[in-house]
């Protein structure tokens, strides 16, 4: 599944961090709902995330660089650092898939009507390993629904990805669905929730594992509908800075720990 979103917010912003990629961890830090100010504006953020299943734990850095180029344009880039503990075997150490997209918002919200924005970007192949990432370079197109509200805060996320050919292996593409809240609890404190589907789309493409050879990717009927569910905190620590904290749970039966932090340099101009 691809990672876990981009948009929520807390007054301003919420980041969060979910898992939704063919990555065995793709974490990444999220907005469900944008909110930009006038001009430019540079926002970054961390976290770590741990990933736990029956057979592997997994544990993630992931980083964002968010660029905001005018007050409806913004470059987003989301590089993740991996450790993956198999439960037999060495610990594989390493960088996911780079993750690099545009976002421009082509409808500005008012009193009864939402933001909307349009997505589109490139999930390049460069995983440290084999393990890490889908093999291939991924293309990226999304529509972001969102609105602020006096008591809480809703986005829609639907997102169209065109799944890179690894060298072997069959894929489809997905679509992924995913609707999100924010409650805001206090001035300070917002209760945030996401609900995501990921869907399998069009036919299985790509080349098949030479028979005997492993690959999940080429197994027969290809990915299988996945779902997630998270529940979480987003803390106002002052005008720049937020706390975010989550655990998602995944229809895989794994579950996934989350804690982040963004920092944005333009806020309060």
């Amino acid at each position: 599944m691809k990672p876990a979103w981009r948009r929520l917010t807390c007054g301003g912003t919420i980041a969060i961090l979910l898992g939704l990629g063919t990555a065995p961890v793709s974490a990444k830090i999220v907005q469900a709902t944008r909110t930009r100010g006038p001009g430019v504006g540079l926002l970054i953020g961390s976290g770590f995330e741990i990933q736990s299943d029956s057979g592997q734990t997994e544990y993630g850095l992931p980083f964002l660089v968010e660029l905001a180029i005018t007050p409806r344009l913004a470059f987003t880039a989301e590089p993740t650092w991996l450790a993956l503990r198999p439960a037999e075997g060495e610990t594989l150490r390493g960088f996911d898939d780079l993750e690099t997209t545009m976002n421009y918002e082509f409808v500005s919200e008012r009193r009864y009507r939402p933001a909307v924005a349009l997505e589109a970007g490139v999930q390049w192949s460069t995983a440290s390993h084999e393990e890490f990432g889908s093999g291939g370079s991924d293309v990226l197109l999304g529509l972001l629904v969102n609105k602020e509200f006096i008591p809480a805060d809703a986005g829609l996320d639907l997102r169209y990805t065109r799944a890179g050919l690894p060298s072997e292996g069959l894929l489809r593409d997905d679509l992924q669905i995913s609707l999100a809240g924010a409650w805001h609890a206090s001035p300070v404190l917002d209760l945030t929730g996401e609900f995501l589907a990921a869907l399998p789309v069009g036919p299985l493409r790509g080349e098949a594992p030479a028979p005997g050879e492993d690959g999940d990717a080429g197994e027969p009927g290809g990915p299988e509908t996945a779902f997630e569910a998270t529940l979480g905190l987003a803390q106002t620590i002052s005008r720049s800075l937020q706390l975010d904290q989550g655990v998602t749970l995944k229809s895989d039966g794994s579950w996934q720990a989350i804690l982040a932090w963004e920092w944005d340099f333009g806020a309060g101009r």
